[in-house]
């Protein structure tokens, strides 16, 4: 059924098509004119140059100016602009003295040609520069939003985004929704694109976050602050110390922290590594201590429900609640899968090289390297 629409709909456009005139040139004097589908003269050859049709309209060219014409070969304008017209959809943009406008398919000029440059939106709409101005204007004239901006365009679906220089290098950053109006002030150094229901924003410096209403859900404060996280968790940065917010702006781990690691997930829940005062331990994810800050390392991994931890420069396992389940003897170690993990000891007495082995969970040794 599609295919049959498709074809019908190429059918259709070829007849449309065919019947639209046809140019062609006078080599006495290199001029064009206009032949119907059946090879009848409609239009003497007088002009400069004839574009294709579209929309039932061909732009003609004559002393360096340009106007439309129809299919019966009439002009709709005068031959008066100083560009190529184009028609999309109702109305084409024209230019005259430098200026820009548009003009319906009678001819007539909707929007005079008044402004200093125009492009059209996505949206059907004019973006328009007027006096180093820009705004947005529908396609008959009317403001939708003031030219009050150095710079105005699209930025997602849903929103415009507007510039404001503070001089040569520096510019502020506002949104503007598809109504025309601002839904954030003009004073953001950068707008990120919208991820999900949030979108991250500098200002002074600092980044947060803001919703699709303009509200700085998170607070726009941090000296750094990350993506969320698959946990729905963002770590953040103010001076030396780390935490983690969530997207409804709680500081569910706090800032207090000299480094932290990602969200670390295993069978028996999930938490983070963080170090304080130059110790590492365990928070949750409500950001309660689990395992105390005592070790001068830990990995970021529990696997089958331990993790590697450094005490008094050797190496042993602890449990997520830090229970120690193998004893600290270790030069170094690695996580544990299928049931062993490798471990190593330096060999005395120079301790350049290692004696490494496999180990259970209940410090066995079970297999040679």
């Amino acid at each position: 059924m599609r295919i049959a629409i498709l074809i019908s709909m190429l059918l259709f456009s070829n007849i449309v098509f065919s019947q639209n005139p046809k140019s062609f040139q006078d080599l006495n004097n290199a001029k064009w004119g206009l032949k119907s589908a059946a090879g009848a003269v409609i239009v003497t050859p007088i002009y400069d140059e004839i574009t294709n049709f579209r929309y039932g309209f061909a732009c003609v060219k004559l002393n360096d100016k340009y106007g439309m014409v129809d299919v019966s070969g009439k002009e709709i304008t005068q031959i008066k602009y100083d560009s190529y017209i184009q028609f999309d959809n109702d109305v084409a943009r024209v230019k005259l003295n430098g200026k820009e406008g548009l003009i319906n398919k009678a001819g007539k000029e909707v929007v005079g040609p008044k402004f200093d440059m125009m492009l059209p939106s996505a949206d059907g709409l004019y973006y328009v520069k007027l006096n180093k101005k820009w705004g947005l204007i529908d396609k008959t004239g009317k403001a939708i939003v003031e030219l009050k901006y150095d710079y105005f365009g699209s930025f997602d679906k849903n929103f415009y985004k507007a510039e404001l220089k503070e001089n040569e290098y520096k510019s502020l950053y506002g949104l503007v929704n598809k109504a025309g109006i601002e839904i954030t002030p003009v004073k953001y150094q950068e707008i990120n694109k919208f991820n999900g229901d949030l979108a991250e924003v500098k200002a002074n410096g600092k980044q947060g976050y803001i919703s699709p209403s303009g509200a700085e859900v998170i607070a726009v404060k941090y000296d750094f602050i990350e993506p969320f996280n698959s946990g729905g968790f963002a770590r953040a940065q103010i001076g030396n110390k780390y935490g983690y917010v969530n997207r409804i702006g709680k500081e569910v781990i706090p800032l207090i922290y000299d480094e932290i690691s990602n969200l670390i997930n295993s069978n028996n829940g999930s938490v983070f590594a963080a170090k304080l005062n130059g110790k590492w331990g365990f928070v949750s994810i409500e950001g309660k201590q689990v395992v105390p800050f005592i070790y001068e390392e830990v990995e970021f991994k529990f696997n089958e429900g331990v993790t590697g931890a450094k005490l008094n420069d050797k190496w042993g396992y602890i449990d997520m609640t830090g229970k120690e389940i193998i004893p600290f003897k270790y030069d170094a170690v690695k996580p544990f899968y299928s049931g062993k993990a490798e471990v190593s000891l330096l060999v005395p007495p120079e301790f350049s090289s290692w004696d490494r082995f496999y180990i259970n969970k209940a410090g066995e040794v079970i297999e040679k390297k």
